[in-house]
């Protein structure tokens, strides 16, 4: 079965009234209703999938050539396991998370996570989303 996740970045100043009122409901150039959309379709066939919330995901990465662990607190992690022990983790700021809607669609699994942050939301990479860059 092929799996498949959506974060969606909603925008916060979307005007519902103004698109009903001048364009039949729909958004407009200067009303956009979805900022940004990342699809990630996930390899391989997970045997499951779980949703953490309120996690501590660790960032790895480097700095000066060195490699460095970021621990980044109150995260849901959307995490996909395999039969040969090993997972993939995508995390976002447990925050800035205004709605998660899984759907089965024919042989797909697909996942949505809706998004609403005040500020731009930081994302180093596809799926990861978080509502303020963490200090290194």
């Amino acid at each position: 079965m092929k799996h498949t996740i959506f974060f969606i970045n909603k925008n916060p100043e979307w005007n519902q009234e103004l698109a009903d009122r001048r364009y039949k409901g729909e958004e407009s150039e200067h009303n956009l209703h979805i900022l940004w959309e990342d699809e990630i379709d996930l390899d391989g066939e997970p045997m499951s999938f779980e949703i953490l919330e309120e996690e501590t995901f660790t960032v790895r990465a480097e700095k000066d050539g060195s490699p460095i662990e970021i621990k980044v607190p109150e995260t849901t992690i959307f995490r996909y396991n395999y039969a040969d022990g090993n997972s993939t983790d995508l995390a976002v700021s447990s925050s800035i998370i205004e709605e998660i809607d899984r759907r089965r669609i024919n042989n797909e699994e697909v996942v949505y996570v809706y998004m609403k942050a005040e500020k731009e939301i930081f994302r180093p990479y596809a799926g990861l989303y978080l509502e303020e860059e963490p200090e290194i």
